[in-house]
């Protein structure tokens, strides 16, 4: 049995645009002390921006790699560069030689 492995390497998309995209945050009802509803405030935004990479709605990918006993590819992917275009192709290196064929052929990857 051939094991194909999968890793998809993220980074949060720019600060503007986290932010336009980020819920409301408030702090919790039962804070009155104006200090502490700044601070709890100010503790979920950070905590939605260090998290971003990691959350699909706010995450860009990068780099995916495949790989099996034999060989390991990586496709380079920022955004808009076309990697759904290149996926199935190096996908296709992996699933036993389908290589060059066309895409009606590769359709059961």
């Amino acid at each position: 049995m051939k094991h194909i492995v999968f890793d998809i390497e993220t980074i949060p998309q720019d600060e503007a645009r986290l932010l336009a995209l980020a819920p409301e945050f408030t702090a919790a009802a039962n804070l009155k002390d104006p200090e502490k509803i700044a601070a709890s405030i100010a503790k979920k935004r950070a905590d939605y921006l260090a998290d971003a990479a990691l959350n699909w709605k706010t995450a860009e990918v990068v780099l995916i790699g495949a790989g099996d006993d034999t060989e390991v590819r990586s496709l380079t992917a920022r955004t808009g560069s076309g990697v759904g275009r290149q996926l199935p192709h190096a996908l296709g290196r992996f699933a036993g030689g389908r290589r060059g064929r066309g895409r009606s052929q590769r359709k059961g990857l």
